[in-house]
């Protein structure tokens, strides 16, 4: 009579898959595994937020740093039969975890994990150089876009890109959800002003048009535009003419990030010049390279606020050389992206998507970060 040696059965993946929770997604039953969220270290404070929203633990990732300058990610956790999500933003000033060591981690992560890898991109590497405007110059959009779907990221959620057509810029069979920080400030607007005094400027072609349709839709305000001129791949435009009636209006802008700062300087100061009383910049991404400029915005009498987002740091230094700058915490926002694609619910497309609850300021209101 045979003994059976071993006290257990190895079961095959599909007997297992059978006893895993299921969820229905895109009208057929897929996995839904446990997840882990994990994180690059561009911004630790923000990251801790996030996973507190999330009632998670932060990811265990050891950061190897050795005397040739080389910086090797371990997982310093088991993720092999969990989902993972990777969040990385634009670095710290003078961190010493680059681009590079996202998609190191990235990869470490796509090989070690039996689940679904999602980068949640805060703030996308070369987002800005989407096309060939010069003669040999790099679209560094399209290479990021690559390199990441190569390092293993099957899903990437972005927070409004800088042009809407990214999703093409990624391989075949990688998914790409967007998002937008909108339903935040308007939000944070309806609590603040008094929408009888305000209208909405599309302020910097197409994107700020359409940001401006979505303020003025939403607000039930009027909408107005900039004529101005940009030259080439140089950052300030300038305003040529106001197409319509500012005159005792508080104007609100939408762009997707403020860099120099100097599109906005340009453009507030022409607003306020043609008889507007206020001007409220509603910004996605505090880059904020240039604090001269920064400072010269604040000095505005008629420069009522700049609203942005907080996914990014900003200095102290910077913080003081801006006292009209207010961050609005979206932990919650990047907390709700990854619980809904992860329970496989309706991201955008629905009334009861999560793009469209955002708007909803009592279930998304608007939190001025510390």
């Amino acid at each position: 009579m045979s003994k059976e040696i071993y006290p257990f059965r190895i079961i095959s993946h599909e007997e297992r898959r059978q006893h895993e929770p299921q969820t229905q997604q895109g009208g057929k039953m897929v996995v839904r595994r446990p997840f882990k969220v994990f994180h690059d270290g561009s911004h630790p404070e923000f990251f801790s937020r996030l996973c507190q929203r999330l009632g998670v633990h932060e990811g265990l990732v050891a950061w190897l740093s050795f005397s040739n300058e080389e910086i090797i990610p371990r997982l310093d956790e088991d993720v092999r039969d969990y989902d993972c999500f990777l969040f990385a933003t634009k670095k710290l000033p003078g961190a010493i975890i680059y681009n590079h060591n996202m998609k190191n981690l990235l990869r470490l992560l796509s090989e070690n994990s039996d689940g679904v890898v999602t980068l949640a991109y805060g703030y996308m590497h070369g987002i800005r150089s989407d096309k060939e405007d010069q003669p040999r110059v790099a679209m560094l959009a399209q290479y990021e876009a690559e390199e990441i779907a190569r390092r293993g990221a099957e899903r990437v959620i972005l927070l409004d890109p800088h042009f809407p057509q990214i999703k093409g810029f990624f391989p075949k069979g990688t998914k790409v959800e967007t998002m937008f920080a909108m339903p935040v400030f308007l939000n944070y607007i309806r609590s603040r002003y008094d929408l009888s005094q305000c209208v909405a400027v599309g302020a910097d072609g197409g994107s700020g048009k359409s940001r401006s349709r979505v303020i003025t839709e939403k607000l039930g305000i009027d909408e107005i535009g900039i004529e101005k001129k940009r030259d080439g791949n140089k950052e300030k435009a300038i305003p040529k003419r106001v197409l319509g009636n500012v005159s005792g209006k508080i104007c609100l802008i939408g762009d997707d990030e403020v860099c120099s700062g100097s599109t906005i300087y340009e453009d507030a100061k022409f607003l306020l010049a043609s008889g507007a009383i206020g001007v409220v910049a509603m910004v996605t991404h505090p880059i904020l390279t240039k604090i001269e400029t920064l400072e010269k915005m604040q000095a505005l009498e008629g420069m009522l606020e700049m609203v942005m987002m907080d996914h990014i740091y900003v200095s102290p230094e910077k913080r003081v050389a801006m006292p009209k700058l207010t961050l609005l915490d979206c932990s919650k926002i990047w907390a709700a992206a990854i619980r809904c694609i992860h329970d496989g619910r309706s991201f955008r497309g629905s009334p009861d998507g999560l793009l469209a609850r955002m708007y909803n300021a009592e279930e998304f209101p608007s939190v001025v970060s510390k």
